[in-house]
């Protein structure tokens, strides 16, 4: 008798998803390294640096634009799909979107009024970054989650990693050749929204070309309370936010006390540093869609080998990254320009705490998805204001290099006590140092 493939999830299906993001990853990684290299040569340390700080703040206000909708469907939608139960697919397919969207203007409106009221500079810059990028953005991330969600993890990062980062590239360049008069930092944000406008255009097509798949079944769809969905939401919008502040807080404090040339080499650094966590990234979406299955119908130690395995795939690959940014670190921060290569101490000290955080495992994804969403979502918020405590206490007086000192510092606090709490609430070791683990693989190779 056949094995329902709802029913358990093969080693050799993960590593096969695996490849695939691998490689959209990598070729992602490579885009966006570049597409970042053309803006700041195009516009130079100060205006990169300008929009680098208002990139951040985007991304930031996006997360909760999204109402944690684009974490909280991946969860609904899988066991939907799973538990054939598709009275309530169609109106997650349709409903959350617009909520999305309203949410986004409603936001970026009362943003844009309190720097109107204050009369902050650049204006403009941020109207365009407000009121048209960030709805894009929480649209396109959306997407990218119900894809995940029908299992296509592979595709769902291709309009955010490829395409976006391709159609930044083209427009900036084309624009440079055709009227380099236009090159500005409002000028960079319409191309950056175009960019992940056309990648939510492709995103859309594929969510579409799924749901015609289940279109017998979409005619059932009946309404939801969209209200206790954004209550049911309410963890993941605190985890996801509290997350990404922790990523961006750095670049958001160096932009209140410090001159936009010194935001400018640490956004360039943040973009190298990228290559190190890339494969953790990777991991991470493929076993997204799996923790929760995972541990219902394999049990904990399925998921602990299949943890182990991909983590020994993030670890190495991390190590392997982190030796070539210590040797060429100066060369890559060359690729943006000259005046970016003193940004390289900084780029040292952030490299070891991201290889810190990846080597213990996906311990915040873990928690998330595993029923203690809400010990993640307080812990992500403690130690989100951790690491701004120590970047306003530090960055006054030590400028990029005491941000980077302050992120790596949280970095390690948060990921030491969330490898504690999985450790101690759902009995698993998510890192490569699992002694039954690394004895199973050994006693595998000498069979």
């Amino acid at each position: 008798m056949r094995m329902d493939p709802l029913k358990r999830i093969s080693q050799s299906n993960i590593f096969r998803k695996l490849t695939g993001v691998t490689l959209v990853q990598v070729a992602g990684a490579f885009l966006g390294l570049l597409s970042q290299t053309v803006l700041a040569r195009i516009l130079g340390v100060s205006d990169f640096g300008l929009i680098t700080y208002i990139f951040s703040w985007i991304v930031l206000i996006s997360l909760f634009a999204r109402l944690g909708f684009d974490n909280s469907l991946i969860v609904k939608i899988s066991n939907t799909i799973e538990s054939r139960k598709w009275s309530l697919l169609g109106w997650y397919l349709s409903i959350p979107p617009l909520f999305i969207m309203a949410s986004s203007l409603l936001i970026g409106s009362l943003v844009l009024l309190f720097l109107y009221i204050f009369q902050i500079p650049n204006f403009s810059v941020w109207a365009i970054s407000l009121l048209v990028l960030l709805p894009i953005i929480s649209y396109s991330n959306l997407n990218q989650s119900i894809l995940i969600a029908f299992k296509k993890t592979i595709i769902s990062n291709i309009p955010v990693l490829i395409i976006r980062h391709f159609v930044l590239i083209l427009v900036m360049i084309l624009t440079v050749v055709i009227n380099d008069a236009l090159i500005s930092p409002f000028y960079a944000q319409v191309a950056n929204a175009f960019a992940f406008f056309t990648g939510a255009l492709v995103s859309g097509y594929w969510i579409n070309k799924e749901k015609a798949t289940l279109e017998l079944h979409l005619h059932k769809s009946e309404k939801a309370n969209p209200f206790r969905l954004v209550a049911e939401s309410f963890p993941f919008l605190i985890f996801s936010g509290t997350s990404i502040l922790n990523q961006h807080a750095d670049v958001l404090i160096l932009g209140v006390f410090r001159a936009p040339e010194e935001v400018g080499i640490y956004g360039a650094v943040s973009k190298v540093i990228m290559l190190i966590s890339f494969s953790s990234i990777v991991a991470n979406i493929t076993i997204k869609p799996y923790i929760t299955r995972s541990r219902k119908q394999d049990g904990n130690k399925e998921l602990e080998r299949q943890l182990f395995f991909l983590n020994l795939f993030v670890s190495a690959s991390s190590f392997v990254l982190f030796l070539l940014i210590v040797v060429f670190g100066e060369r890559l921060l060359g690729i943006f320009g000259n005046d970016f290569i003193p940004g390289y101490n900084v780029l040292l000290i952030l490299s070891f705490g991201k290889l810190f955080a990846v080597s213990t495992g996906p311990v915040g994804i873990l928690l998330m998805l595993s029923g203690s969403d809400k010990i993640g979502s307080r812990l992500e918020l403690l130690f989100a204001m951790v690491n701004i405590v120590l970047n306003f206490a530090l960055i006054p007086f030590y400028g990029i290099t005491g941000a980077a000192i302050a992120t790596v510092i949280s970095w390690i606090m948060r990921n030491l006590v969330m490898l504690i709490i999985v450790r101690k609430k759902l009995k698993i070791n998510p890192t490569v140092f699992n002694y039954t683990q690394i004895k199973g693989l050994v006693n595998g190779f000498k069979k």
